[in-house]
Formats: structure tokens, sequence, C-alpha cells
């Protein structure tokens, strides 16, 4: 403040003296250079405190569905560490985020000069109607879980606006997003199972975006290639506990895009229950694999190179939905970047 005093001064002296302006324009003046600066002063102490975020949580919903979407906001938070998550509320926050069934502290909301924003997860009853509206009318900002229910809400409360929504996230979708491979067999020293195959891979291909998991002995090798290569690798070794049952691992093999089989052996069993179970095929060309051809997603091949186009061709082709559109990741940022919008909002109102 003192610089901004100094400033004042000499600008103040140069209108007097050399510009002769008179001294109740020369205040209207001075009044100006302080008023701008407050406000720029403002402007940067608002930005500064932009990460200043609580979310309050009803203590009921501890260890539940809600308390888990508040610590994913955290979790994925660019800047998580100036969000904390509350069972009442506290003053001093520059954004307060309510995640209760609309059961919002109206009494908080009357003195409460920062923002506040609220989960809306379903509006379904009169007594949920009057507290949404109650919220609204002292300056709550209502964030939805979905399109249509905003929708529905602002058509029967014949609200003036349309209410933000944010989808919800999962744990999958980061997982599912990448090309996940499922290989079940053992490695032997003779190197009959072609597991050379996935060493060169790893050194011919960026498999960032890429799962495997092993079903049987001796693929710490192959997995440690892999992982230098950026895929991630799950082991189900036979020798360790919680292996798997037959029926469990039949199920785990249908959640995978593709079953892979890389010897020259006759045939596999587990490829016959993948082919079975109508998970799609990379498998070499020979024994009784040859039977599964009548079927359009079993793809065969004879040499490494054979191999390495299926694969790439595979990953880029498989069906799959949008991921991304279902990450909590999107769904923190998406938080955010309404947060900011808020903040931005009501610091040009208030200005």
């Amino acid at each position: 403040m003192r610089h901004v005093r100094k400033k004042i001064t000499q600008i103040s002296r140069k209108l007097k003296y050399e510009y002769k302006v008179n001294l109740s324009k020369l205040i209207r003046i001075q009044v100006i250079i302080l008023y701008k600066y407050l406000k720029l002063d403002r402007i940067s102490r608002t930005k500064a405190n932009n990460g200043d975020i609580q979310i309050i949580l009803d203590p009921v919903n501890k260890g539940w569905v809600i308390e888990k979407l508040a610590r994913k906001i955290i979790e994925f938070y660019p800047n998580h560490g100036k969000i904390k998550i509350h069972y009442f509320p506290r003053p001093g926050y520059s954004i307060s985020h309510w995640m209760h069934y609309l059961n919002v502290s109206q009494d908080f909301l009357r003195i409460n000069s920062g923002v506040n924003s609220f989960l809306v997860p379903h509006v379904d009853t009169k007594e949920k109607e009057n507290f949404f509206l109650k919220n609204l009318e002292l300056g709550g900002i209502p964030i939805f879980m979905s399109e249509q229910h905003s929708r529905d809400v602002a058509k029967r409360l014949n609200l003036k606006f349309n209410p933000h929504y944010i989808l919800p996230g999962s744990d999958l979708a980061e997982e599912l997003a990448r090309f996940r491979i499922i290989i079940a067999s053992h490695i032997y020293p003779d190197g009959r199972k072609n597991e050379k195959y996935l060493v060169q891979l790893a050194h011919d291909l960026s498999l960032e975006n890429t799962h495997f998991t092993f079903v049987g002995k001796n693929w710490a090798e192959v997995s440690k290639a892999l992982k230098d290569a950026g895929a991630s690798v799950d082991w189900m070794d036979p020798n360790k506990p919680n292996f798997p049952s037959y029926l469990t691992l039949n199920l785990y093999i249908k959640s995978h895009d593709l079953f892979v089989y890389l010897g020259n052996d006759e045939g596999s069993l587990g490829a016959l229950d993948a082919y079975l179970l109508g998970v799609p095929l990379l498998i070499s060309n020979q024994g009784f694999h040859q039977e599964f051809i009548e079927r359009n997603n079993v793809e065969m091949f004879e040499t490494y190179e054979d191999f390495k186009i299926k694969f790439q061709y595979l990953s880029q082709t498989r069906n799959r939905i949008d991921y991304d559109n279902w990450s909590w990741s999107k769904y923190s940022k998406q938080h955010q970047k309404f947060w900011d919008s808020l903040v931005l909002g009501e610091l040009n109102r208030k200005i």
C-alpha cells in the first residue's frame, strides 16, 4: 500500500504543478487511482485463494457413495492441497460445495460471503423441491448428476436458467481404457511358447495404453520388458495364494479385449475357452486353432511380423466406449472449471 501512496503523490504533484489541475478535480483523480488499485488487488487475492474450497458432507454419508464422489474430486483436483472435506461448514472459504441430499445449512448460506454450490442427486419429493428452491433463493448454485434430471427439474419448477450438470466417474474407466490382453500359459526354458514375441513387441512399439494379464508361471522377465515399454501388467502365478478357480478365471478372461496365444504346440485350451466365451482371439495358426476360423473375431499369425501387424490393427479397431467421458479425472476437472467460472463471475458482479 505504501508504494501506491507514493505513486499517487508523484502523479498528484505532476497534475498540480505541471497541468495546473484544481484541488477538487485532483481529489477525484486520486480516488479513481485508489479504486483501480483496490480492484486489481481484489482480483489478485481472489485468484490466489481460488483453490480454497471446502466440500461439506453430512456425517451420515461417511464411507458411502457421496463421500466417494467427494474424495474423487480431491484426488484428481490439480491443486488438491487447497481443497478439504468437512462434516460441518467453516467460514473463510472462497467456495463451499455441499454434498448433502439437498439438506444445506441455510443459516450458513445467509452469512457465507463465498460461492456456494450444492450437489443435486435427485429431486423426487415435494420436500426436496422445497429444499432445492430455498437453496436457490439464498444463492446456492446447483450441480446435477445428469443432463436429463437437470432439464426435468428446470421444467417442473419453472426455472429461468439451465442448471449445470457433471457426469459421475467410475473406477473402471481408466483401467478399461487400456487395450486389455490376457495370456494363459507357462513359460519354459526351451522357449516353446514364443514369449520372445512379446519382448520384441516391447522393443518395437509403445505400449502405454496397453494392459497385459498373465496366467501361469515364469512371466517375470517378460513382465519387466513390457513395463519398460509403458504397459501395465498383472501376473497370476499358480504358485501364489488366491489363484483363481476355473470358473472365476473364465469370468476374468471375458473382461479382456483380446486373448493371445503364441505357442506352436497343437493348440491352447485357454484359447478354446476364450473362443467359446466370445472373446476376440489372436492365436498361432496351427492345430485345433484352425477350427476356430469360422468366427470373424479370430485372427491368426505365423510369424512375428504377422503377429505385430495384427496386434496393432486390433488395438486400433477394437470396440470401445468413450471411457474418458466417465473418468474421475474428468469429473474433478469439470468441477474445477465450473468453480473457476463461478468465482470470476462473483468477482465481476461485486466489482
